[in-house]
């Protein structure tokens, strides 16, 4: 802990004014997916730090395909203002991708996003609208027959404070 409080003190020495650490808390996202079918996401927290033209955050989502897939994920992600409010960025961490018969497997994805971010500016109210991919680098699970473990790919609109 002592070392974590080192590292943000550190980080902050010498920063000027409009290149300081800001953080934001999303309480709400929600979104479009698609995979093997049409379905929706929710992204009932997540919490992101803005530093200069670099965005640093994480968050879990939870979702549904139509064809009975339920999806849920914890990451992190990282992303770069590229003018104005549009950004680039890639994300990893777990993923669990089951059916109702728990068919299915979970590891680590990574994935890549783009998107505006609206109010870039402000210190509340911040939405942003962004297209996600997330490719899982794990197979299914060996004893399940058929398979729930594919690329995703969503559109989503986070609400930040």
């Amino acid at each position: 802990m002592k070392r974590l409080l080192v590292a943000i003190f550190l980080c902050s020495a010498g920063v000027s004014a409009e290149d300081t650490l800001s953080g934001h808390v999303g309480l709400f996202g929600i979104g479009a997916l698609a995979g093997n079918g049409a379905g929706f996401q929710i992204t009932p927290i997540e919490v992101e730090f803005e530093k200069g033209e670099w965005m640093f955050g994480g968050g879990g989502v939870v979702g549904a395909i139509g064809n009975g897939v339920l999806i849920g994920s914890i990451g992190l992600r990282g992303d770069r203002f590229l003018h104005d409010g549009w950004y680039g960025g890639a994300r990893a961490g777990w993923l669990i991708a089951e059916d109702t018969e728990s068919y299915g497997g979970q590891g680590a994805f990574i994935g890549a996003q783009a998107g505006y971010l609206f109010g870039r500016t402000a210190t509340w109210g911040r939405v942003g609208i962004e297209v996600q991919g997330a490719l899982p680098l794990f197979k299914p699970r060996a004893d399940k027959p058929g398979s729930v473990v594919f690329p995703l790919g969503g559109l989503a609109v986070r609400f930040l404070l």
